[in-house]
């Protein structure tokens, strides 16, 4: 006959054995004990592993979605030879804003020559100039914008998808490694072990 009572007082299990012999009953309760000890641990031990195995392939994958998106990136820099192009933009931009500054600071010169020298030799060359400058302006203004792959807005939104991407796969990263760490501790305040407090011992 095997009992098992338990002490809603102390939390503890008590196992008792009777057979028709001294040694027989102790052999079962070690017996016992022991296969109980197994199953209850390895339980615990196998509910924590699948635990903290999918919140360790959910760090995997993100590690990996991280990897393919910079990969992705730097395929695309390699592509355009642009490493920022906000920067290469800006300067553009730059480069435009000079030549008009240069443009309307000729056509002043030019309007002025005619007023006072209309017959000056000087007034070919500003119109050339300024017609130079014109088609310059233009060019860069083509440049920065249009429906082609390879114009410099195109290049930035596809640039910023990439980013954007890169970025939302660093947050997933920082999750999934908050959500490990949370399982861990998790694992460790909920694991339930066997533990033996008294051996069994030979009845009177």
């Amino acid at each position: 006959k095997i009992f098992a009572e338990a002490d809603d007082y102390s939390g503890l299990t008590y196992l008792t054995v009777e057979s028709f012999s001294p040694d027989l009953s102790q052999k079962l309760s070690e017996y016992i004990l022991q296969k109980t000890e197994q199953f209850i641990n390895d339980l615990n031990k196998g509910i924590a592993h699948k635990r903290l195995s999918f919140a360790q392939d959910e760090l995997n994958r993100a590690h990996n979605v991280i990897k393919q998106n910079e990969t992705a990136l730097i395929e695309f820099q390699n592509k355009y030879k642009i490493i920022h192009p906000e920067a290469i933009i800006q300067a553009q931009l730059e480069a435009i804003q000079t030549l008009r500054l240069e443009k309307i600071h000729k056509e002043i010169q030019l309007a002025t020559l005619k007023a006072s020298s209309p017959n000056s030799p000087i007034i070919n060359d500003l119109e050339s100039s300024i017609s130079n400058l014109n088609k310059e302006v233009e060019n860069q203004e083509a440049m920065l914008s249009g429906p082609d792959a390879q114009k410099l807005n195109q290049i930035l939104a596809q640039y910023k998808e990439l980013q954007l991407n890169l970025e939302l796969s660093l947050n997933l990263r920082r999750g999934a490694e908050l959500i490990l760490e949370k399982t861990r501790a998790e694992a460790i305040a909920t694991s339930r072990f066997f533990s033996v407090i008294q051996n069994p011992y030979l009845s009177d």
